[in-house]
């Protein structure tokens, strides 16, 4: 098994999101797992449609994913997360 990346901090992990393979796929999933449940959270709140929310909540993971990828830098992740949850 791989190694554990759940005490990294976000800077690290978006340095590991710039990468490929698993360390990438790793990274993406502990910032995921960090995130998510606010992310959704707030979607519903804005939106109050369960399904458009979870529309939004998906979209918002997909652009943070492209701009970690594309090597632009994100200096917080957090504000990076609500600049993308503007979708909602």
């Amino acid at each position: 098994m791989g190694k554990s990346y759940t005490s990294y901090t976000d800077d690290e992990l978006i340095v590991l999101l710039s990468k490929s393979g698993r360390e990438a796929e790793r990274a993406f999933t502990v910032l995921y797992n960090r995130y998510a449940s606010r992310i959704h959270a707030y979607c519903y709140r804005i939106i109050e449609d369960s399904a458009y929310a979870e529309d939004m909540f998906q979209e918002t993971f997909i652009r943070f994913f492209q701009t970690a990828r594309s090597g632009r830098v994100i200096s917080n992740v957090p504000e990076a997360k609500v600049m993308n949850k503007k979708n909602c």
